[in-house]
């Protein structure tokens, strides 16, 4: 099953040479306290203050800013028919509808 990341590399929407290991493992922890400060479990001692503080704050700025409510964090989703699988970062609510967001770590 190719992954919507692959996919969207495969249609030539975006490069992932520039991508290190590092910022993937960012990437990582940053959807987890996004998603833990969502569902009220995030123990603020756990959060990388230089890595993962900013974004996480800069994130809660903007739910606070826009008035998102944020509904659901980190759906996995799979669609057989098109061959394909991923991970929903967020889904919103944002002026009675709802949109995906896609957090960048």
């Amino acid at each position: 099953m190719l992954r919507v990341t692959q996919a969207i590399k495969l249609c030539g929407l975006m490069e992932l040479e520039f991508i290190d290991e590092f910022a993937m493992h960012r990437g990582s922890l940053v959807h987890k306290a996004i998603a833990l400060d969502c569902a009220g479990k995030l123990d603020e001692s756990t959060v990388d203050p230089e890595h993962v503080a900013p974004r996480l704050e800069s994130f809660r700025a903007w739910r606070r800013q826009s008035g998102a409510k944020v509904l659901e964090t980190e759906r996995h989703v799979v669609n057989e028919a098109m061959g394909y699988e991923g991970t929903l970062d967020a889904i919103i609510l944002l002026n009675g509808a709802q949109y995906v967001v896609d957090h960048k770590g």
